[in-house]
């Protein structure tokens, strides 16, 4: 068997209908403002995704950051996602007195065309990528999130909310180091900016209709042998062909060697 591949799939570009920037504003310390409520929504062309401010009171903190960008996803019936990417356009980043990452987390807001205030509490902790650390985070370019088997199960029909958080301060619960009054951010644009800058998820997938990903071509070698002395191999290659036409996507059968082994003579000019 001789198998020529090519990638099948159909792919979805789907640029985020709703982002902005949350945040938490007090002056607490770092476990009581993770688990607050959303003080304030910013939509700009460019701000913070993930980041902290410290506050005037030693060890305590001010401000945390984190990013919203809502999709409307509309697949065809039964539709299966291969592989689904969301690419963050970076625009700045600030190291501060610490180093913020980043990753992707589902958001379960209350609504699915506002931000509430008690959605703070609707980021999950699961990651659903791998995170981009601080140095690795890119400016001038946009930044891949692969999904991964979970990232991937939340893309069901309808609006999805996704959302950026810090792995190891936000998720883990590990202060930054504070400094009085000192923002350590990673920014990136926002659907305000405009095309070629907006976040986006790509989507690839597939449906039961679609094509297998690989033409098949079948060779069948010097059959005079099979035919004459292993009958019953014979039998079993040309059996798989016959079954396996439509799920291996079967185009051609060939056939190298000699097909007998010695010609006979059956009468009427026919050998």
């Amino acid at each position: 068997l001789l198998m020529s591949s090519y990638a099948w799939a159909e792919t979805l570009i789907l640029p985020a209908m709703m982002d902005a920037t949350v945040y938490e504003k007090s002056v607490a310390s770092w476990e009581e403002i993770t688990t607050g409520d959303i003080t304030g929504i910013v939509h700009e062309k460019s701000h913070i995704a993930v980041g902290s401010k410290g506050s005037v009171r030693r060890d305590t903190y001010k401000r945390l950051y984190r990013g919203v960008y809502g999709f409307y996803i509309s697949l065809p019936k039964n539709a299966k996602v291969k592989e689904a990417t969301l690419y963050l356009y970076g625009s700045n980043k600030v190291k501060g007195s610490d180093e913020h990452n980043i990753n992707i987390y589902v958001v379960k807001p209350s609504l699915n065309y506002a931000i509430e205030a008690d959605d703070y509490k609707r980021f999950g902790s699961r990651p659903l990528s791998t995170p981009i650390t601080f140095d690795n985070f890119a400016v001038g370019q946009y930044n891949a999130f692969t999904l991964n088997a979970r990232g991937r199960a939340t893309l069901k029909e309808g609006m999805v909310f996704l959302g950026t958080r810090d792995p190891d301060h936000d998720v883990n619960g590990v202060p930054p180091t504070w400094r009085k009054g000192t923002i350590s951010s990673l920014f990136t644009f926002f659907s305000e900016q405009g095309r070629g800058y907006e976040p986006y998820l790509e989507i690839e997938y597939t449906t039961p209709d679609s094509p297998p990903e690989y033409d098949t071509l079948v060779v069948l070698p010097d059959t005079q042998g099979y035919s004459m002395e292993y009958p019953e191999i014979f039998y079993a290659q040309t059996k798989w062909i016959v079954d396996n036409v439509d799920t291996e996507n079967i185009k051609f059968v060939s056939h190298v060697g000699d097909i007998v082994n010695s010609s006979i003579h059956l009468g009427d000019g026919i050998s």
